[in-house]
């Protein structure tokens, strides 16, 4: 009897030893990821997390040697809260190496680690989800070992935002007020999904209409966004350009900078526009 039970005993210690780690296991261990975002301001449109039901693209390579992709676009979404959910399950690829976790919202079907990805943001931003898949950003945790635990990637916004305040200055109510579109914009960039890094591809002009935008009752309207690519507004090319244009009623407002803007990567720019009978005065900041 005293036999049987130290053979009972000590199987229990095989046992109990054999399922404490996710790392000591040849058992499949799903991947699970959580979000960070570094802000921009406190006024942005998902600047906290990544929004509800928003979908992007996932990546994972091996740490040591890149150019080894073990999960190529995969999508996922977020629920709001930092976290995500795979439409198919997928797993650490092995115990014994080490991976790099990349995510880039928005989700793009031609995105693929083996070449440059093209972004381009919406004309029509005026809808939540327009604006959100215009918000390009990049995350990138390295060197991740198997682990049961969600591991989390900050993100970073990788285009321009421009925020606007709208002031009624005179006696046109901001009520009537229709849209405001930015125009000639350059539209798109490239990215190399390595490291995040992008260019701005500087050939056609587009134009873009801003969230936010529509009719108040109150005399100063804020939360009017958009998000454009890093660039250099050229003032006066070609005889002039309109940067953006604000219409109210029957009244169509063009600002036409004076001198040349730069928009940098991952900055906000608020811009003050007084509305008059007659034209608006423009501020910013930061001056641009």
């Amino acid at each position: 009897m005293k036999k049987l039970i130290g053979l009972l005993f000590f199987s229990g210690l095989i046992c109990a030893c054999s399922g404490s780690d996710d790392n000591d296991t040849d058992e499949p261990v799903v991947i699970r990821v959580t979000s960070t975002i570094v802000s921009q301001s406190e006024e942005g449109l998902q600047n906290t997390q990544i929004e509800t039901a928003q979908r992007l693209s996932f990546f994972v390579t091996q740490a040591t040697t890149p150019e080894v992709v073990r999960y190529d676009n995969v999508p996922i979404q977020g629920d709001g809260a930092g976290n995500f959910s795979f439409t198919n399950s997928i797993n650490y690829p092995s115990q014994d190496e080490t991976w790099d976790f990349i995510a880039v919202n928005p989700y793009e079907p031609a995105a693929s680690m083996s070449d440059i990805t093209e972004y381009t943001v919406k004309t029509d931003q005026t809808v939540l989800s327009g604006y959100q898949d215009s918000d390009l950003l990049y995350g990138k945790t390295e060197n991740v070992s198997r682990t049961g635990d969600p591991v989390n990637i900050e993100f970073k916004h990788k285009l321009s935002r421009l925020h606007f305040v709208l002031k009624q200055g005179a006696s046109l109510p901001l009520s009537q007020l229709t849209s405001l579109q930015l125009q000639n914009i350059y539209m798109s960039v490239n990215m190399d999904l390595r490291n995040g890094e992008i260019t701005t591809i500087a050939d056609e002009f587009g134009t873009i209409e801003a969230y936010g935008a529509k009719g108040s009752s109150l005399s100063t309207l804020d939360g009017i966004q958009a998000v454009i690519v890093p660039q250099v507004f050229i003032a006066d090319y070609e005889g002039g350009k309109t940067f953006f244009q604000v219409t109210i009623g029957d009244q169509v407002f063009d600002y036409t900078p004076a001198q040349n803007i730069t928009f940098m990567e991952g900055q906000c720019y608020t811009y003050i526009i007084t509305v008059m009978d007659e034209v608006i005065h423009v501020t910013s900041s930061p001056i641009p």
